[in-house]
């Protein structure tokens, strides 16, 4: 049953960024995208970690929120397109940005031991 509430949470996670955070951005500028993340992300984050519709182990962490929101909007936009070649062509970028996350969280476990 857990598995089935954090797949339904991260899907209206990413729908929810990605239907509605161009609107509240539109008109106020950067105060537009800063009150669109409070309200976007931090009720996604309260549903999903707060009230713990998910479940992550004490002593581990998971980029769960950010994978589902780049599900979301790596599909949606070959989906939308009706271009599944899309995903293809986006694949360079995704390996290059999946090898960064990968040495940032190295560099964090790094220091993280140093402290």
């Amino acid at each position: 049953m857990k598995f089935l509430s954090a797949v339904v949470t991260f899907f209206f996670a990413g729908m929810f960024v990605f239907t509605v955070w161009g609107s509240l951005m539109g008109g106020p500028g950067i105060w537009g995208g800063v009150g669109a993340a409070a309200v976007i992300i931090g009720s996604m984050w309260f549903l999903n970690h707060y009230l713990n519709l998910t479940w992550q182990d004490g002593a581990h962490s998971f980029v769960d929120m950010g994978l589902a929101i780049f599900v979301a909007g790596w599909l949606s936009s070959a989906l939308i397109a009706g271009d599944m070649g899309l995903l293809v062509e986006s694949l360079p970028t995704v390996i290059f940005v999946s090898i960064g996350a990968a040495l940032g969280g190295a560099c964090a476990a790094m220091i993280e031991k140093l402290s």
